[in-house]
């Protein structure tokens, strides 16, 4: 998807500010280009999981904030640095840790 390639593109143009929480295991830490390289391939071409690296590459590439609600956590806002910008959008998600069988995972969410 487009903001997948969009999540991609911007951490793969500034690595030093995602690549140290890439969480790698350590048998693999002597071929992190090969791994992180292979990350963002998963990133923009596939269906995989993500989470707050991901979510802190849209909030830069959109140049919105993102807020994440959890349950039973404060929630969490990712580029605050963009509040004001883009007409006041903010992106909000509720993050879900086992909602409906479906495991871990992000919905989109709204004001009632």
């Amino acid at each position: 998807s487009t903001r997948r390639r969009l999540a991609a593109r911007v951490m793969r143009a500034d690595p030093d500010a995602y690549q140290p929480f890439l969480e790698i295991d350590s048998s693999h830490e002597d071929q992190i280009d090969s791994v992180w390289s292979t990350y963002l391939s998963d990133v923009e071409s596939t269906a995989a999981w993500g989470g707050q690296l991901e979510l802190q590459a849209l909030a830069t590439g959109l140049r919105v904030p993102i807020e994440v609600f959890t349950a039973n956590a404060p929630s969490v806002t990712m580029g605050e640095s963009y509040f004001g910008e883009n007409g006041g959008v903010k992106l909000r998600v509720c993050h879900h840790r086992h909602a409906f069988g479906l495991g871990e995972h992000y919905n989109s969410a709204a004001d009632a």
